[in-house]
């Protein structure tokens, strides 16, 4: 074997005309003040780089994952590009949160939070016109006057045009437009991008996810509580920006290579593992390990020595790491303290002077045509609501529209009225109507009648029984599940000590023989929950008052 490689013999690189090594001593104890000083030392390094490099050839490389989140803060707070963990997932990105701020308002309109968040960010400014100054002013304003108004409302009232033009067509259209089409079109009426181009990665994942989540989060508020609680992986965006800083900790980057690296906060942490395991004489034994604890026993301070020369190790091996990533020009920042009573070991491994060595790479005209990047135009999406509406203009009209938006009212207003035994009806019914208002977006036309119906039904004689309940229980929008797994929803279930009715609401009679078979399911369910109980069915048509009994 030693025959084989008898001739082998390291060759030494030869010595490159470029390279270049600065070290610099943070003297700074209070951690508060050494981030701060830190921080400017960055930013102004960054800057003469951006002279010789372009950004995507710096790399920033820290130790911890907080550390990534806040040097990208700082650099995105001065307007420099980032590309990290952080800055690609869609969930950090501030226009996506723009965006779901907009959709968490369609979701539920009396959310003021999510409203304010979306008309004080830049895509709504840019879209609309107004200054952030002119849209505080006008929040602060209609708060102060009454905190109990919702923000929507006095926007519409105080900026109608703004309102009709941007707003108004999806505040109408929710419940009414495929998800993925009602999010296509929010970014082409905004021109998310047109004018931020340069994040297309983020909004085209937003659509990607929106589309893989459409079977099982179809609507706004499934998909909203998908976003919630998606983890990074799902949210990450694989396309990266063509010019961004990189910042990465040291573990990810094992491997990489970069023209110039910065190391903001070189430090060694030494930690023993307090969990750890010893050979003893029943074999492998777990134990507790601190340092008092090796004071106390040799045995154990053999062990506690054994486990720090191993994290001593471990933390040289990432030393080795971060200062080897550079290709030509390394900035390395060290403190001697990590913290008042931390010291950090790294600060033993250079002079006690700043150093400086080598020679930096010559500037360069960054409107070079070919070192710059090439920037692919934007794509253009259409608004798909006019489209859907035309398309479907034969197969629902306005009108039917209207009458499936009124149906949903009186539905949610009946379900808001329990048990009105002993109780001010028309007190009742206000406030479920109130509710109903805040719930649908108010307006005068979809709600005209609503109130006189629901006060009919009330006090008809036929139904009272079923609203007005000396001895029984009331549930509404009661699920039961029949014995395929399916879930059904009952409108009012009422239970009386030896009865059980169920009342199904129907807006008009366009098809008695399948609201009976709907009725008819509920029925058998119930049998088999409530057995030696009499089982009926109503069904209550909406529009004449007209009953149908089902057993």
């Amino acid at each position: 074997g030693l025959e084989v490689f008898k001739e082998a013999a390291q060759e030494a690189v030869k010595e490159d005309v470029l390279g270049y090594v600065r070290l610099e001593r943070l003297g700074c104890e209070d951690k508060d003040e050494r981030q701060q000083v830190l921080r400017d030392k960055v930013l102004s390094l960054l800057k003469d780089a951006f002279n010789r490099f372009w950004p995507s050839e710096i790399a920033i490389l820290v130790r911890k994952n907080d550390e990534v989140e806040q040097l990208s803060s700082w650099l995105l707070q001065d307007g420099i590009a980032v590309e990290s963990d952080k800055t690609l997932s869609i969930r950090n990105n501030p226009y996506i949160k723009e965006l779901i701020s907009f959709l968490s308002f369609l979701n539920s309109p009396i959310d003021n939070l999510s409203f304010a968040s979306f008309i004080l960010g830049e895509i709504f400014s840019r879209a609309s016109g107004l200054s952030s100054q002119q849209i505080r002013d006008f929040i602060f304003d209609s708060l102060k006057k009454d905190k109990n108004i919702y923000l929507y409302r006095v926007f519409r009232q105080e900026f109608p045009h703004i309102w009709d033009k941007l707003l108004e067509g999806f505040f109408r259209s929710v419940g009414f437009v495929p998800f993925y089409e009602l999010v296509v079109s929010i970014l082409a009426r905004f021109r998310c991008f047109q004018e931020f181009c340069e994040y297309q990665g983020f909004f085209v994942r937003l659509l990607e996810l929106i589309k893989e989540q459409e079977k099982e989060n179809p609507t706004i508020g499934g998909f909203l509580e998908f976003f919630k609680q998606a983890s990074d992986d799902e949210l990450f965006v694989s396309s990266q920006q063509g010019s961004a800083v990189k910042i990465m900790t040291i573990h990810k980057a094992k491997g990489l290579e970069f023209p110039c690296v910065i190391l903001p906060n070189l430090q060694m942490d030494i930690k023993v593992d307090t969990q750890t395991t010893i050979l003893g004489e029943k074999g492998l034994q777990l134990i507790h390990l601190k340092k008092r604890y090796a004071q106390l026993s040799d045995e154990l301070k053999k062990v506690w020595q054994l486990e720090y020369q191993n994290a001593f190790i471990d933390e040289l091996a990432c030393l080795y790491v971060a200062l080897t990533r550079a290709i030509e020009e390394l900035y390395v920042f060290v403190s001697e303290r990590l913290s008042y009573r931390s010291f950090n070991p790294a600060s033993l491994l250079f002079p006690d002077s700043d150093l400086e060595m080598g020679k930096k790479r010559p500037s360069f005209a960054k409107d070079n045509p070919i070192s710059a990047a090439i920037e692919l135009p934007c794509p253009e999406y259409k608004e798909w609501i006019p489209l859907l509406k035309n398309e479907w203009q034969g197969v629902i009209s306005w009108e039917a529209r209207q009458r499936i938006v009124r149906g949903e009212i009186l539905h949610y207003i009946l379900s808001e009225i329990g048990n009105t035994f002993g109780q001010d009806k028309e007190v009742l019914l206000k406030r479920a109507v109130s509710k109903a208002k805040d719930r649908f977006l108010y307006n005068e036309e979809e709600f005209a009648g609503c109130q006189e119906v629901i006060a009919a039904l009330l006090n008809d004689t036929r139904l009272l029984p079923y609203f007005d309940l000396r001895q029984g229980s009331v549930f509404t929008e009661k699920e039961i599940v029949n014995p395929f797994g399916d879930t059904l929803r009952i409108d009012r279930l009422v239970v009386f000590p030896t009865e059980v009715v169920v009342l199904d609401y129907k807006s008009s009679q366009t098809d008695i023989r399948s609201d009976r078979r709907q009725v008819e399911g509920y029925l058998e369910v119930l049998r088999g929950l409530y057995p030696n109980f009499k089982i009926k069915g109503i069904l209550v048509y909406l529009d004449n008052l007209g009953i149908e009994e089902v057993f």
